[in-house]
């Protein structure tokens, strides 16, 4: 696994080898590379459910799932272009709650459109 990490403070992107972008600098610890993975799922747990309260009080899921996904798109610029730490922080956050959108929406729509007689297998893929 990979985790793509902005350039440390004070040291410009040309100043940098051609793999610093994608390596971890030694004072940046397991601690903090544990918070900047675990930024997602704490956002994205009470926006799961902010979302799929709004899903069901407009039933609108295509809008949802279009929010879902755009989010998702501009979160993950925000982190291309973030200059530290705290922006690429930030935008993870972002990405865990607009990212949630898709997932109430999605599954409400695809149990929606599919048969009754299907059942549960309806859901598997």
């Amino acid at each position: 696994m990979v985790l793509l990490v902005p350039p440390a403070r004070g040291r410009r992107r040309r100043d940098l080898g051609p793999d610093s972008a994608v390596c971890l600098r030694p004072r940046r610890t397991l601690f903090t590379v544990g918070i900047i993975a675990a930024a997602t799922s704490l956002a994205s747990v009470p926006a799961f459910i902010l979302w799929g309260s709004l899903s069901d009080r407009f039933a609108r899921r295509k809008v949802f799932l279009l929010i879902g996904f755009v989010g998702s798109g501009i979160a993950l610029f925000a982190m291309a272009v973030s200059g530290n730490m705290s922006q690429f922080y930030l935008a993870n956050l972002l990405a865990g709650f607009l990212g949630a959108a898709s997932g109430p929406a999605g599954t409400v729509l695809l149990m929606e459109t599919s048969k009754r007689s299907n059942g549960p297998r309806g859901l598997r893929s």
